[in-house]
This record gives structure tokens, C-alpha cells and sequence, in this order.
């Protein structure tokens, strides 16, 4: 939507000036969409090769539960969106004009690039979570809250501590 919209209100807005030349959003436009087709492409086969390796190494439910993070659908979405988005928009774009100006839709995409650049950060974080030592702390987490869950009416350590002292008095 906003690959379409961006491009409008850049057509409707008087600017005295533009940041790009007709040539440089061309350029920049089709070099985040080419990129953005290939960066993902390499993200999510790595991703899914680190999820093959991770149901070889773990049970395949604990692959399922990293698969199925935030983190890894939100990143895939940004990057697919920025490249639909640079799609879009050099679709909308009317190169062939003198003076465009696409400021709006151009910086749009910068900051669409930006905001991939974040996720792609935030993927690597997640995907070094398939460590053997992380996987046992989140086994561990994911038991305990199943147990408090399932039986809320037993005591903590400390009551217990306590009470089997006073039991032995």
C-alpha cells in the first residue's frame, strides 16, 4: 500500500527542490528491490538450514518453537516488504518526466532498508539462541512454568525448607 501511496503524495506535493535525480531513484529504487530479492532469499535458507540442523541436533519440537519466534516472521516480512515496496514504487514512478521528485517514496525506502538492517540484527541474535546451553535454559524455563502452571497449590523451596525443618523438631 504504501508503494503505491508514497509515490502520490510526492506527485501532489510541490517541492522546490528534490533530493534525487530522476537516474539516482531509478538507480536506488532497483538496486534495494534486486538486493532485497536476494538478501532474503540467503536469510531464509540459512534460517532454514539452521532449522534443519537444529531437528537433527534437538527434538523437532524445540525446532518448531524457534521457527515459530517473532523474530524470525517479523524479520521475513520486513525483508519482503521492502522489496515489494521498491517494487512497487518503481512501478508507480514515472521516470521518463523531467524533475521527478520522489523524496517521500525514496526516503521511504532508505528507511525500509534501515528497518531490514535492524531485523537482520535482531535474527542473528535469535538464531544464536540455538546453542546447546540456550536450548537447555529455555527446556528448563518452559518445564518450570508448565509445573507451576499445572500445579499452582504446591509450595515454593522456602516453605518447603521450612516446614520439613519443623517437621524434624
Amino acid at each position: 500500500v504504501l508503494g503505491f501511496l508514497m509515490p502520490q503524495i510526492d506527485s501532489r506535493l510541490a517541492r522546490p527542490f528534490s533530493l534525487f535525480t530522476s537516474s539516482a531513484a531509478l538507480s536506488l529504487l532497483t538496486a534495494i528491490a534486486s538486493g532485497m530479492l536476494s538478501f532474503s532469499g540467503f536469510v531464509l535458507s540459512v534460517t532454514f538450514l539452521m532449522a534443519q540442523l537444529g531437528t537433527s541436533s534437538y527434538s523437532p519440537r524445540l525446532v518448531k518453537y524457534f521457527l515459530e519466534h517473532p523474530v524470525i516472521l517479523h524479520s521475513s516480512g520486513m525483508f519482503i516488504a521492502t522489496f515489494v515496496y521498491a517494487l512497487i514504487a518503481l512501478v508507480v514512478i514515472d521516470f521518463t518526466e523531467e524533475g521527478v521528485a520522489s523524496n517521500f517514496t525514496l526516503i521511504g525506502a532508505l528507511a525500509a532498508v534501515m528497518g531490514s538492517i535492524i531485523f537482520f540484527l535482531a535474527l542473528i541474535q535469535h538464531i544464536g539462541s540455538l546453542k546447546v546451553t540456550n536450548v537447555l535454559f529455555n527446556v528448563g524455563d518452559k518445564a518450570r512454568e508448565v509445573i507451576e502452571e499445572l500445579y499452582p497449590y504446591m509450595l515454593n523451596g522456602e516453605e518447603k525448607r521450612r516446614r520439613y525443618r519443623e517437621d524434624e523438631l
